[in-house]
């Protein structure tokens, strides 16, 4: 029945607080997602425990991928679309521990193409977009016209007057809710107009006069649309028709030429 008594003194240290944060959550695929893990440790007094290691499992596979004292950020591209859990335990210099999870989903990037229409220099060039992905919500558009500096746009369907024939680089860069933005390129051929002049001679009143065009482009003309008013005939798609004005007087001819574009 002999009894003896002892005591010891048992020290208590508080387990790290532990905030792991993502800058943003949903991150375009091709891009890297970024963590920041915050870690401390409230010590009472006559305590002195500190942080001591960071553990991070990128691909919850519950190994450590990378660690460190001071890794408390990190920046990790992940292979394709979805959501990655990403885990990181902090350890104190008593051997405490706490654990924290934050995840982040990739999503996907627009996808499409640009549509430019082939237009005549006389013509504004109409643009779309033909979305084959995800809703675009923003449009930037840069028409390739490189004496000016107002041929941008930011509309899903613009269009732009261009200053003379060529070929022409188009540039749009569309953007999702997301943030997720995309450039791609096309270009628009701007067909030159034909050219010319109509040469005739005065005549006297019933007589026959023929009317030529002489063509100062370098084109191919495909077709003549002439309006004689007064005239027999009124109309002609001849390229050097003869008419017949029974009146005298001062009228005026037209001529629409038509090339291969």
């Amino acid at each position: 029945g002999c009894q003896n008594s002892m005591d010891t003194v048992v020290e208590v240290y508080n387990t790290p607080t532990l905030n792991l944060t993502t800058p943003d959550p949903s991150v375009c695929i091709y891009d890297f997602a970024d963590f920041n893990a915050a870690a401390s440790v409230s010590n009472p007094p006559g305590q002195s425990s500190t942080i001591t290691n960071y553990t991070w499992d990128l691909n919850n596979d519950g190994a450590p991928d990378t660690s460190g004292a001071s890794v408390t950020a990190i920046n990790y591209f992940f292979p394709g679309l979805g959501t990655y859990p990403v885990i990181v335990t902090v350890t104190s210099s008593e051997g405490c521990v706490r654990t924290d999870t934050v995840n982040v989903t990739y999503v996907d990037i627009p996808h499409g193409n640009p549509v430019a229409p082939e237009v005549c220099s006389n013509v504004a060039a109409s643009f779309s977009f033909n979305n084959t992905g995800l809703p675009i919500t923003t449009y930037h558009w840069d028409f390739g016209n490189t004496a000016a500096t107002n041929d941008t746009a930011v509309t899903s369907s613009p269009s732009y007057q261009y200053p003379g024939p060529g070929l022409y680089p188009v540039i749009v860069i569309v953007g999702t809710a997301d943030g997720c933005l995309d450039t791609m390129i096309t270009g628009i051929n701007v067909d030159p107009l034909p050219s010319g002049a109509i040469t005739n001679v005065a005549v006297c009143e019933d007589h026959d006069e023929t009317f030529n065009f002489s063509q100062t482009s370098s084109d191919t003309i495909v077709s003549y649309a002439w309006v004689f008013p007064g005239g027999t005939p009124g109309t002609s798609a001849l390229q050097a028709p003869i008419v017949n004005f029974g009146t005298s007087g001062t009228t005026n001819t037209f001529l629409v030429i038509t090339n291969q574009y």
